[in-house]
């Protein structure tokens, strides 16, 4: 037995022992293959081997010892091996039932793991192979020498389920979806709001403009209407537009179970062939949906735009409204270019107006803030297996310039009006470039030092320098900076929204299908009422932008499953293209056809071209060494269909 100084002495020793080691602690990133890295919290990369790799998963906290790598190509970097499990973040996830011998595995859908993970026979629940799984891990591979298990929780369904594509990718990112218990109640609850609707019309204070000829423009299709509008011509050259928006807020309030539920789904997503409502069907589509020659509660924006274009005097009130006619895009833009029986002649002159007071208003915003490049939308038919048999492309139109001007001129005056009288907001922001690309951004400008004078992260420097390279039509290089930025995001601070070129935008105009619309327009309508506001938190504004993100991406990948199943019968044929990405392996393009992505191989043993990760540039060389060919980001190109990866959903090209 050791005595108390010995002891000591011995504690000292492995104290001193761990101290002349690299310890550190960070988080485990995985990849395609099987090794991985930790990226430790002192800003260092550490590679993880195969075997290290196999006693851990994706996002793991764990504790490492670093040793640095003494020769070889890898000579000066560093290698980790795992000391302890601090903690695992991956919760749950989904895959597809997979069996390879006598072993039944899940093969999860995570781009940072690439082995499949073993499914006990009592953890598989009915399910069978083939059948798309979200999972649980039942045993952490730390303790266990590497062998992970995972729990099925809930079968999604299989390859002959109509519409497995859009359930599939609900589970893989975590919706809020409502268990038929939970529909149920929300319909029954949506019938007694959509009973009380009349005294809501008919409350005292609001105005009457029910005879005022509000239309929507929408698509043909289009049932949650949220805003109507009518402008009338002033004798100056301006236009006086009135924007009558939806209030669903007017019983979907703090004292209905749905404002909650709207809450956590943040917003509606319109899948191809399939919508997941934020409200219950009966008040998106019909109790406060505008539809034509019912009466509505509604909140009405009345802006004064002068002749140049401008903003001035902004006012809201609450009204009762009455949509005089649902117009469709194709309508008006017929209608606009030439075809006069397209709309019916009582809304001849307002459509006129309409499309001279957007016009106006475009002219305005090239000069004074941005105009987003346009890009074509796709429109998917479904067969009656959920499943893409035709795609259209669908061009921007003038009937399109309307409704967003209006749109966007609504929502500059609520983020101002937000902004002058201090309520908590949800502005809707965008800071310009990530952080971590600003130094690519001096690289990218070294030899135009007109643009390098530019403070992109300002409104004005921002603006200044994207218009600098648009009259300079150095489109190549503008693309290069759209993806050095960070996307937009929702936040209680009054800031600017540079990719548009406002100095605040706070979105009202889609209160039946985004919450944070709702939750504004309601802000509004306490304002008026001076009734009292219950502000949303930092955190939840975090939420609500964390589930939108997720839904863009869910329906993002639903899109692109539903395109490769569709291009199955293509392959082989030649389409055009713009090439979406740029790496040192080859190009991503997006077909101008159907809008579908996938990937060009360029780099080969027989073929080595330059990579310029900065121009973001791929430079192909003829048989002496001189460019032939220089790829760069939304330049055109033709490419053939050449394979398609049907468990990862990629599309295999190449360039012609």
């Amino acid at each position: 037995m050791l005595d108390p100084s010995a002891l000591q002495q011995l504690t000292q020793l492995k104290q001193n022992i761990r101290a002349s080691r690299d310890i550190a602690q960070g988080t485990v990133r995985g990849t395609q293959s099987r090794f991985g890295f930790v990226n430790l919290d002192d800003g260092r990369d550490a590679f993880l081997a195969p075997e290290q790799m196999d006693r851990v998963l994706p996002g793991d906290r764990v504790e490492v010892e670093i040793f640095e790598v003494s020769e070889g190509k890898q000579a000066g970097k560093f290698e980790a091996k795992i000391e302890k499990l601090l903690s695992t973040e991956l919760a749950r996830f989904v895959g597809r039932y997979t069996v390879r011998g006598q072993g039944h595995f899940v093969a999860p859908d995570l781009p940072q793991l690439s082995r499949w993970i073993f499914l006990p026979p009592k953890e598989r629940k009915g399910a069978k192979p083939g059948d798309f799984l979200l999972c649980s891990i039942s045993q952490h591979p730390f303790k266990h020498q590497g062998k992970a298990q995972a729990r099925v929780e809930r079968i999604v369904g299989n390859d002959e389920m109509p519409g497995i594509e859009t359930e599939y990718m609900l589970a893989k990112f975590d919706l809020p979806v409502l268990s038929d218990k939970a529909s149920r109640e929300a319909e029954q609850h949506a019938t007694e709001l959509a009973a009380q609707l009349d005294d809501v019309i008919n409350q005292a204070g609001r105005a009457d403009l029910t005879e005022l000829a509000f239309v929507t423009i929408d698509s043909a299709k289009t049932q949650d209407m949220d805003d109507a509008l009518h402008v009338t011509a002033l004798a100056d050259g301006g236009f006086q537009l009135k924007v009558a928006i939806a209030q669903p807020g007017s019983l979907v309030n703090d004292k209905s179970p749905l404002l909650a539920q709207a809450q956590a789904k943040a917003n509606t997503l319109y899948f191809p062939g399939n919508q997941k409502l934020m409200l219950p069907k009966q008040l998106s589509h019909d109790s406060f949906s505008l539809v034509p020659g019912a009466e509505r509660p509604a909140l009405v924006a009345s802006l004064t735009i002068d002749a140049q274009g401008a903003t001035g005097e902004v006012s809201f009130e609450l009204a009762k409204i009455r949509s005089h006619a649902k117009l469709s895009y194709e309508q008006i833009s017929q209608f606009l270019e030439g075809n006069v029986d397209a709309v019916d002649a009582a809304y001849q002159g307002l459509i006129n107006d309409l499309y001279r007071f957007s016009s106006l208003r475009n002219q305005w915003r090239a000069t004074h803030c941005l105009i987003m490049e346009d890009k074509p939308d796709y429109e998917f038919t479904l067969d009656e297996k959920f499943k893409i048999a035709e795609v259209t492309v669908s061009e921007r139109t003038k009937a399109h310039q309307i409704v967003e001007e209006a749109m966007l001129a609504t929502n500059v005056a609520a983020g101002e009006f937000f902004a002058e009288q201090k309520l908590p907001a949800i502005f809707s922001t965008h800071a310009g470039p990530r952080e971590e690309r600003l130094d690519t951004l001096k690289q990218m400008f070294t030899e135009e030092p007109a643009l390098a004078a530019f403070d992109a992260q300002t409104l004005e420097g921002y603006v200044g320098l994207v218009k600098t390279m648009e009259r300079e039509a150095q489109n190549h290089l503008l693309s290069n900076f759209r993806r050095q930025l960070q996307p937009g995001k929702l936040s209680l601070n009054a800031q600017p929204h540079l990719g548009l070129g406002f100095a605040h935008y706070a979105t009202i105009t889609s209160p039946i299908r985004r919450f944070n619309d709702l939750y504004n327009q309601q802000l509004i309508v306490n304002w008026l009422t001076k009734a009292d506001s219950t502000p949303i938190n930092e955190g939840s504004v975090e939420r609500l932008q964390d589930c939108v993100s997720r839904g863009r991406q869910a329906v993002r990948q639903t899109e692109s499953w539903l395109l490769c199943q569709f291009m199955q019968a293509h392959i082989g044929q030649t389409f055009t293209g713009k090439i979406s990405m740029v790496n040192s392996a080859g190009i991503g393009v997006r077909l101008d056809q159907n809008g579908a992505e996938g990937f060009a191989l360029i780099r080969t043993k027989e073929c080595k071209p330059d990579f310029d990760p900065i121009a973001l540039t791929l430079t192909l060389k003829d048989e002496d060494g001189n460019a032939s060919q220089v790829l760069h980001l939304d330049a055109p190109v033709n490419v053939t269909l050449n394979g398609i990866e049907a468990d990862t959903r990629k599309l295999n090209f190449t360039l012609q």
